[in-house]
Parts: structure tokens; sequence; C-alpha cells
């Protein structure tokens, strides 16, 4: 299917709620407005996808992944899919697909999940679900979809690019024989987790190198970039940080800057803010060339967070001249002896080097993430934030300068998986020290509840998702939940 670029902002509009309200994009009639198709399609097709993403429309948009799903969905001929969202509201969706095809990256957004569920008025468990069809991909099953298996009928593990072509296939061939004939048959395809049929341990993820640069198909003001049109620059780490997911799913592979160039050049609307993203953005060999040619055609440019070793002044300018506000950052520990422990060993000195850039550039706010319940973890680690916070305070006071504190989560797969999640005590009483003794600056609110819960989806199985279940319906605590499933985790 030829698409064309369309980059008229349109007014129609159908909304529908649910606990939160979500807005519904259905392609011809085509957008909210406020909301920007890049290209448009035949929606004659007659079977109807809901592309869901369980979280709000910051997050939504911010997911490159969430839109390639809705646009490969519109590019098989008899599939017609609309992008679903949430926004805090008492209402319900209304989902009307015969599929609900859920992007999922985050593992709280199960809670969001079960709630949809049972607020449409839908079995969430699929032993015991007659329709619609629910399937999961994303990020999140990559690291462990078992949570997802007790809502889930397929979970895709790999590339959505090899994954939904496939499943379209089946889906026109089989949905006539019924959904227990169809999960057969998605059983013993590449890449198909079907719980009811098959294991993990039996499915492979389907990936490849990516063939084309994955970017933005629709722009959105409350995107978690703005409204940046969002662009690839590559995937994995070559850097194999020991807490880090993604380091350890993707075999590290960047766009050439020509690549990413021409693409920009042929779907973003003139004058917009270009997003460059990826895991390890900081190791694209022409990173700061890359900017300044984005900029010289006339782009604003924002980037996910910089390793501070890459950061120059001169990069750092480039950024300023793209119009970049704020530079994030992640030192992630203190001292360089708990930086060594998670494979992220750079100085002091350097760290502070990438701050003095920042600030000789213009840059007008920083932001610094740190981790704390790192194994091995002492007081004068500690006490190291404090230090360093507090000497970049120099370059960036109270209102300029926000402090991220986020509990260490051990993620399958990493070399941390099989370590504890530090206590609640713990954890409340170094966030308490971090405030008392970094003066004036702000700090990004963490829940340790809501951490544990990520924690305990992160590391669990089915009963995980269970215990989700339980949660939703009767509103009891999540730990108590897990300890009714027979499972816990940390202290």
């Amino acid at each position: 299917m030829k698409l064309r670029q369309d980059f008229e902002t349109t007014s129609d509009c159908r909304l529908t709620t649910f606990k939160v309200r979500a807005q519904i994009i259905a392609k011809q009639r085509n957008t909210i407005s406020g909301i920007k198709h890049l290209c448009r399609y035949d929606n004659s097709g007659r079977f109807k996808v809901d592309v869901l993403f369980p979280n709000n429309a910051e997050s939504a948009f911010g997911s490159l992944g969430y839109q390639t799903v809705y646009h490969l969905f519109n590019q098989e001929e008899n599939f017609t899919a609309d992008l679903v969202w949430l926004e805090v509201e008492k209402k319900r969706l209304e989902l009307k697909g015969e599929i609900i095809a859920l992007s999922i990256a985050f593992e709280l957004d199960i809670f969001n999940l079960a709630k949809i569920l049972i607020e449409e008025q839908i079995e969430p468990l699929a032993e015991k679900r007659e329709g619609p069809l629910v399937i999961c991909g994303g990020v999140l099953p990559m690291i462990n979809p078992l949570p997802l298996t007790p809502f889930a009928d397929i979970i895709m593990l790999g590339d959505g690019e090899l994954l939904i072509p496939v499943f379209a296939e089946l889906y026109e061939k089989h949905y006539l024989q019924g959904k227990e004939e169809l999960l057969k048959y998605a059983a013993g395809a590449p890449g198909f987790l079907v719980p009811r049929y098959n294991s993990l341990a039996e499915v492979q993820p389907l990936m490849e190198r990516r063939k084309t640069v994955l970017h933005s198909w629709v722009l959105n003001l409350q995107g978690h970039f703005g409204n940046a049109f969002l662009v690839e620059a590559g995937r994995g780490c070559p850097r194999k940080c020991r807490f880090c997911a993604s380091a350890h799913l993707h075999t590290y592979e960047y766009h050439s800057k020509e690549r990413i160039i021409e693409t920009i050049r042929e779907w973003a609307p003139p004058k917009s803010v270009v997003g460059l993203i990826g895991s390890s953005l900081s190791d694209h060999p022409d990173l700061e060339e890359m900017i300044k040619e984005i900029v010289g055609l006339g782009y604003k440019v924002t980037v996910s967070s910089l390793r501070p070793d890459v950061i120059t002044l001169r990069l750092a300018e480039a950024l300023k001249r793209g119009g970049m506000k704020t530079l994030t950052i992640a030192p992630e520990a203190g001292s360089l002896r708990m930086r060594k422990i998670l494979g992220k060993g750079m100085s002091d000195r350097t760290i502070l080097s990438a701050v003095e850039a920042a600030y000789q550039a213009k840059i007008e706010r920083i932001k610094l993430y740190f981790m704390i319940g790192i194994p091995g973890e002492e007081e004068e680690d500690i006490t190291a934030i404090v230090k360093m916070a507090n000497e970049f305070s120099r370059y960036y006071p109270a209102g300029k300068m926000e402090l991220s504190i986020n509990t260490m989560i051990p993620k399958p797969g990493t070399p941390f998986e099989l370590q504890e999640m530090a206590g609640d005590n713990y954890i409340k009483a170094v966030r308490r020290k971090l405030r008392e003794e970094i003066k004036g600056l702000s700090f990004t609110k963490r829940s340790y509840s809501l951490e544990y819960a990520q924690a305990a989806l992160s590391q669990g199985d089915e009963k995980a998702g269970l215990a989700v279940l339980e949660t939703v319906k009767t509103g009891i605590s999540f730990k108590d939940a897990l300890q009714r499933q027979g499972r816990g985790i940390g202290h």
C-alpha cells in the first residue's frame, strides 16, 4: 500500500471513555484536534483492531513501538486499526475491535490492563474469555512475559515488523475455525507464546537487524517528547551495564547518519522538533554532526538521556542551538566504587565536565538520575550522591536542577536478576537523608510500594499476574495479594 504524507492537522474526533478517558483516533475521520497523522490509510479492512497503550497520552505517543504497531496493522489489507490510550476520568473506553493489540512497556501497566478489561466487561482471564482476542507485544514481554500470561491469548516476542504480518495471515486463514483452532496454529509460529498451548521455553523471539528507521506516524502535543517527530537512532547498547535490561535484550545496532537524515527529510513536518531516541544514543559515532545537520535543515532537536562522557561543550552548544532546554544525565551512583559495580565506571571529573559543558552552553536545566539500593551499597556511597549534587548546584541551583532517585529494580536477563530488592525501611531512610542534606533542589517523587510492585512483576511469573487481578478486583494491597499467591520479593 502506497502511503502519502499528510501534514494537515484535522479536527474531527471520536471520544469514548474508561476510568480514564480514551481518545480513539479513527483513520480518515482522522484525528482529534491537535493531533497530526503523517499519512492516511484505507479504513475498509473488515477485521477491527484496537491498538491499546494502557497508559496516558504522554507515554503512548512517546512510544515508537505503539505507533509502529498501529502502522503495521493498517498496512495489512484486511485490517483497520484505531489508536486507544488513557487519560484520567471515570468512564469507559468502549473497546469495539474483535482484536485488542497491546503495546506494553511498563510493569505497572499490567494493573491498567486488568482494570480496562474489567471496566469494559471483558473477561480478564484468557482461559475463560470467549472474545475479543487479546494479543500483547512490546518491551515488557521481551523482558518477562510471564505476568501477562493470565490475560493474553497471544504474546508476541520479537519485532512487530516480523510478527504482525504473520499474525495477520494466521488470523485471516483460521478465524472462522474459532479461537481455539487459531491459537493452536499460532502456537506453532516462531515468536508466538500462546499460554494455553506452549511454554516460554519453547518460544524463540523473532528478531532481525532493523531494515528501516523506526519513526513517528502520529504527532501529539501530549507526547512524552512534546510534539516531537521521534526517530530511533539505534537499539541495544554495547556497554552492557549490569542493571540494564535493554543492553542485554538486543545486539547493539545503529542507523547511519545518512539514513536518519533521509527519514527526517521524508516524514518530519517542516520546522518541527525531532526527537532522537535509543538505548545508547550516546554511542552513535556521528551524534554531534547529525544534530548539527538536523538543526541546519530548520528543525529543533531533543534527545533522550546522554552518557556524561560524550557531553562536550561543542555537543552541548549544538543541542542548545537545536532548542534543548533540559539535559538529562544518568550518573547512576555518586561514588566511583558503585559505578564500577554497575558497569558504568566513569570518574567524578567526567560527570562534572558534562555539567560544566551544559552550563557553558547555556542549557537552562539539568536532570540527574541516580539509583539507590545497589548491591554492596554503603553509607559513604549515599554521601557521595549528596556531595555530587551539592557540587553541581554551583552551576544549577534550586529550580534549575532536578534529581530522580530510583530504587534499583533487578531485571531478568541481567547480572543482577537474582539480587533482592532493597527493603522499604532502608530506601525511605536513604531518601530522607538525601532530602535533608541536599538543600533547595527538587526531587522526582517515587513510591516504594510501586517500586516493589514493579520489581515483583519484573521477576514474577503468572502468579504475579493473578495477584494484579486480585488487587484490582478487591482493593487489597499488591503485596498481600502476592503473599496469597505464595509469591514475594525483597525483605
